[in-house]
């Protein structure tokens, strides 16, 4: 008898409730039924699941969900009732099908950090990011983007939040832009973190003018942007430009 029903339930497509002619897709069975579905109603049902993971994995979101509801079966006073969840990486759609391509691209780079779908959304092209480096460039269509905040063509020479600031497209960009046209604001010329220097009630920056980032602790001038300085970089022999500047624009009272 289960027999029969398997293959009475695995016949139909409860979705078109047409018989399934040729190549069909079996989300999964139960211990009484097949839960099958035409290869066009199963591609219908799955696609917008395939493209708002797509969507959300050329954002870096991986967390989302890759569970999709049964649709069950016409079989029984119950159908279409089938409370089963299936992960859309199980099931077996047929090879060469667009949609298996589709699954089969999410499959590979939802189990690899360092793999990433071109941001292209007309490529798609599996792309794995260069370690050590924030650009990731795609070697079938060429668009360079960034790794961390996405940014098309990639910001070369700058860090995200400065090329944020550049763009002024959000709040903390206009805020860091403002900031940094005042004079207030600069980027460590090594890994190019913000940098802001205190003003007191005066208007007069608190601090010298040799900076060590927070970040990646090299020394650098405030003035001219040189790395790997001291306080001889200010002394009178030195040939760097700030001869006696360590403390220019600084109130050296308070």
């Amino acid at each position: 008898m289960t027999k029969k029903i398997h293959k009475k339930t695995g016949e139909t497509c409860p979705i078109c409730m047409e018989k399934i002619i040729g190549e069909g897709v079996t989300l999964h069975k139960t211990k009484r039924q097949t839960h099958r579905l035409c290869l066009d109603c199963c591609t219908g049902y799955l696609r917008p699941l395939v493209v708002d993971l797509t969507s959300n994995m050329r954002q870096n979101i991986r967390h989302k969900a890759t569970i999709v509801r049964c649709t069950g079966t016409n079989h029984g006073a119950l159908r279409n009732q089938c409370r089963c969840g299936i992960d859309i990486r199980n099931i077996a759609i047929p090879h060469g099908t667009p949609l298996a391509t589709d699954i089969f691209r999410l499959t590979h780079a939802l189990a690899d950090p360092d793999i990433h779908i071109c941001i292209n959304p007309d490529c798609g092209e599996l792309v794995e990011a260069v370690v050590g480096t924030q650009a990731i460039v795609c070697p079938s269509c060429s668009s360079r983007w960034c790794y961390h905040c996405l940014a098309q063509p990639y910001h070369d020479g700058m860090s995200c939040l400065e090329h944020e600031a550049i763009e002024s497209s959000t709040e903390t960009g206009k805020l860091i832009l403002d900031k940094k046209r005042r004079g207030d604001l600069k980027f460590c010329p090594q890994c190019r973190v913000p940098t802001e220097k205190v003003r007191n009630s005066k208007g007069e920056f608190v601090g010298c003018n040799k900076i060590v980032c927070g970040n990646c602790r090299v020394r650098w001038c405030w003035l001219c942007q040189a790395v790997d300085v001291d306080y001889s970089h200010y002394n009178p022999a030195s040939s760097s430009g700030c001869v006696n500047r360590l403390w220019e624009g600084v109130d050296t009272v308070s």
